[in-house]
């Protein structure tokens, strides 16, 4: 009887999204659309449900200064979702006695004696952002090396150099250092280099077709989407020249066919594979697996990973039990999770939220109408009553004058931040970076002490700081 009600319950779960199914297509085009007019969105959205493509199109332009349009088979950046693959890669190899997941990292590589990839460093600890193993891309010399990274081999010795942030097992602290670590060590087992090991693995049997990992980018459009830090009604500016070498922890080009491809392989794996990397190995409010973000919503797990690079942005999401595969990628710095859950709440619950525009593009369209001196002033008046933006859309409109090459503005910005926000260090870490990019290297040293002094944890200071 059990078995029974257990069934019937099941089948009713699996039929509930059904009925909110019925006419998808115009109502998520009316979602991707309102996030578009906020200039939230620019790139490529899929929804399927295993084999069954329900939706899939492109929005707004792959190359804004040919103006060029995206394509539904454009290829984005897709920066951290690349330890979806890497996750998914290191699980298989376990799953064919390849690896053993609980095994120590030297038992793998006893040439490794750096003090920063410990003894007691585990696969598990690096799979979880558990090891300490910090963030090479943090490195005082990952600038000047960056252009010269061709292989993993190259950022091994960033990554060995970098001093761990703490204990491996002591708590969760993100890092893409462990997951290049990872790509490392399949290297290791399979013979082959990480892209040849993913196209051995999991491209070639899940019929992954135009997705690489290659340095640098070409970003031809409209094969390629070319990535854009900020663009309002006036200014844009892209982020070709910015972009990182892929490797394991992410980086990947590909697009959201691909990424369905992905999606489908994945379900059709035994529970040896998905099991370890959809298991909530780290708790709320990391939700994590192995390469994954494993949570509940709408009383179902859910799994995936959303990704940001200089000027792209994706999230890929997949409902097991009812085999739903959400991709969406981006072209422009923005939060598409949003859009997925809306894509996901309109399929289970036949509603969903509209979105809310970025208080940072407002103030950056009022900018470019009435001037920048109004603007700060008004801003000044809401620190001075308690009512100003929050720390997301000072970062988000700082960020956007200084990619817009308007340094002193965006200096300005952080200062009257940093004055009446006395207790946070981030007024302050921003203005020591402009500093730094404008060449003032001592006012640079004095506000990252300053900031410092407030957060005596914080690694990205203390790397800035060795920079200088």
């Amino acid at each position: 009887m059990r078995q029974i009600i257990a069934a019937v319950t099941s089948l009713t779960m699996l039929a509930l999204p059904a009925m909110a199914q019925q006419n998808l297509s115009p109502r998520i085009d009316s979602i991707v659309q309102q996030f578009m007019q906020n200039r939230q969105f620019s790139g490529t959205v899929l929804l399927a449900k295993g084999d069954q493509l329900l939706y899939h199109k492109a929005y707004g332009l792959a190359d804004r200064e040919k103006g060029i349009a995206n394509q539904p088979t454009t290829n984005f950046n897709i920066a951290s979702v690349g330890k979806t693959y890497t996750g998914a890669l290191v699980s298989l190899l376990a799953s064919h006695g390849k690896i053993d997941l609980q095994q120590r990292f030297r038992h793998y590589f006893p040439e490794f004696s750096s003090p920063n990839l410990p003894d007691n460093l585990t696969i598990h600890h690096l799979l979880t952002h558990t090891g300490g193993t910090n963030n090479y891309m943090e490195h005082p010399d990952f600038e000047a090396k960056r252009r010269n990274l061709k292989s993993i081999n190259d950022a091994m010795p960033l990554v060995t150099s970098m001093p761990l942030s703490f204990q491996p097992g002591e708590r969760y602290e993100y890092s893409n250092s462990g997951f290049v670590v990872l790509g490392k060590l399949i290297e290791k087992v399979t013979g082959l280099s990480y892209p040849e090991a993913l196209q051995t693995y999991i491209f070639k049997p899940a019929g992954i077709r135009n997705s690489y990992l290659h340095y640098p980018a070409t970003f031809n459009a409209p094969a390629e989407a070319v990535p854009y830090y900020v663009f309002s009604q006036k200014s844009l500016v892209n982020a070709t020249e910015d972009e990182f070498p892929p490797f394991s922890d992410g980086g990947m080009q590909s697009n959201v066919a691909d990424m369905w491809q992905f999606g489908k392989w994945l379900l059709k794996q035994p529970a040896a594979v998905t099991g370890p990397i959809w298991t909530q190995h780290v708790p709320a409010p990391h939700n994590y697996g192995y390469g994954w973000n494993v949570e509940t919503r709408y009383d179902r797990m859910t799994v995936g990973h959303s990704g940001g690079g200089h000027g792209f942005s994706t999230d890929f999401r997949i409902v097991p039990v009812a085999g739903f595969i959400v991709v969406v990628m981006a072209n422009n710095r923005t939060n598409v999770r949003d859009i997925t859950k809306a894509m996901l709440d309109l399929v289970y619950t036949g509603t969903w939220k509209g979105p809310k525009p970025y208080t940072s593009s407002l103030l950056l369209d009022a900018i470019d109408r009435r001037g920048f001196a109004a603007v700060k002033e008004e801003l000044a008046l809401a620190l001075q009553q308690g009512k100003a933006p929050g720390q997301r859309d000072w970062i988000g409109l700082i960020d956007a004058l200084s990619q817009l090459k308007r340094q002193e503005d965006a200096l300005a910005l952080a200062q009257l931040a940093a004055a009446h926000l006395t207790k946070e260090g981030w007024p302050l870490n921003i203005a020591g970076d402009l500093y730094r990019q404008m060449g003032r290297k001592d006012l640079a040293k004095e506000y990252f002490q300053k900031a410092l002094a407030l957060e005596p944890n914080n690694t990205w200071t203390k790397a800035q700081l060795e920079k200088l």
